[in-house]
Order: C-alpha cells, then structure tokens, then sequence
C-alpha cells in the first residue's frame, strides 16, 4: 500500500502561514510608507525650509493604520505650530496643513519676530511692524510691559484702520508711534490705552483733516493734544 505523505500539523503549518503573513505585512508596511510631504501653510503658502527640515523625523512612517497627527504634533519647531493631514496618496505622498502664530512685530536691526502670545522667533517677514526698545529689554523674551503695551497699541490702531510702520519706545514716558501717512504719534505709559481711540477722533475734526501730517508730530501725553511740526 502506497504511504501517503506525512502531513505538517495545524500549530506548526499555523506558524508558517503566521510568519509569512507578517512579512507581507512588514513588506505592505514598507512600501506604503511617507516618502513625499506636500506641505501648506493656511495662508496657502508653500510650508517654508524650517519646517519641511522638521517635517523630515516622520518619513518612513506607515501612511495607513498610523496616528500621523499625534507624531507630527510632537515635532518641535523652531516657531510653535499645528498640523494636521489633509490627505494620503497611496503609495507614499502625505498633505499636511500647518497654523502657526503670525508675527506681530520685528525687534529692529535683528531678525527676531515677536508673536502676540510673546514668543520670539528668528525669521524674515515683510510688511512687519519694526519696534525700536531699549538694549536688553527682549532678551531672551520682551519685557512683559512693554510687550503687553504694544499688543494693545497695535490691536487698537489696526482695529480703526491707522497704519503703524514703527514704534520707538525709549521709556515708559517717551514712546513715539510712526504712521504711513507720515505722522508721528508721541505717547506715555498712560496714554497707550486710549491713544488709537483719540487719533481716529482728532484725525476726523475737519481743522485737522485737510492738513499734509508728513513730518508733523502729534503728542498724546497731555490733557489736550499738541501738534507740531518736527522737520
């Protein structure tokens, strides 16, 4: 009688098909994983080389079955920011979508930018209001009154359309805000609560209106407002 061949028992053939599942896994894994990362910023710009130098820690990392959002939120960025994945395009390409803080003022003859929330990072920005402060006073962060005085000055002059390129804070008695248009505002500690609330009013009185203000100085430190001109 011909023997019929012997055959593997069930735990041991388990195993062979187990290990060999696991490596078509590991394989699957492997050829599935990111390898291109579109990145955006909200504004719609192209995410700049600081970030995407970041981004390069979760390459390699399995496109599917994967927690990607709560490993990318881990990276540390030299400018804290959220991200989160818009899309996945099999094998390897992955669509990230970055928020973070703009910068509210640039400190001048530096490339430190300043965010409202007071975090201080190195970058270039246009179109930045440029704050002039006395030596040592954001070092390694702003001094929390002035910058606490320049938020509100800031809000509060964007908030009724005036235009700030620079401010000059010498001492809390000595601040000198500089519009586009040409105008210097000069105010104190004092008057910074009110000082975007007053200019609006005063720049609306009809004896004012008319005036070219290029190169006058407005001065907010006193009960009554006084124009003058510096040049």
């Amino acid at each position: 009688m011909k023997k019929q061949p012997r055959r593997t028992p069930w735990p041991a053939r388990l195993v062979k098909w187990g290990s060999v599942i696991s490596l078509l896994i590991i394989g699957g894994q492997a050829a599935l994983s990111v390898g291109t990362i579109e990145c955006k910023l909200t504004t719609e710009k192209d995410c700049p080389p600081e970030i995407m130098d970041s981004l390069e820690e979760i390459k390699g990392q399995a496109l599917l079955f994967n927690n990607l959002e709560e490993k990318l939120n881990l990276i540390k960025f030299n400018h804290p920011a959220q991200i989160k994945v818009t899309a996945k395009r099999l094998p390897k390409t992955i669509y990230l979508q970055v928020a973070r803080e703009a910068g509210l003022y640039q400190i001048k003859d530096s490339s430190k930018i300043v965010t409202k929330s007071g975090f201080v990072f190195e970058s270039t920005q246009e179109n930045i209001v440029t704050i002039e402060l006395p030596a040592n006073s954001y070092e390694p962060k702003p001094d929390p009154l002035i910058h606490q005085n320049l938020v509100t000055l800031l809000e509060s002059f964007s908030s009724r359309e005036l235009e700030v390129t620079s401010i000059s804070w010498q001492s809390s008695d000595k601040i000198h805000v500089h519009l586009a248009n040409g105008l210097t505002v000069a105010l104190n500690l004092e008057a910074v609560p009110t000082a975007g609330e007053k200019l609006k009013l005063i720049l609306a009185e009809n004896t004012i209106s008319n005036l070219d203000l290029s190169g006058a100085e407005l001065d907010l430190r006193f009960r009554l407002p006084v124009l003058r001109n510096v040049n």
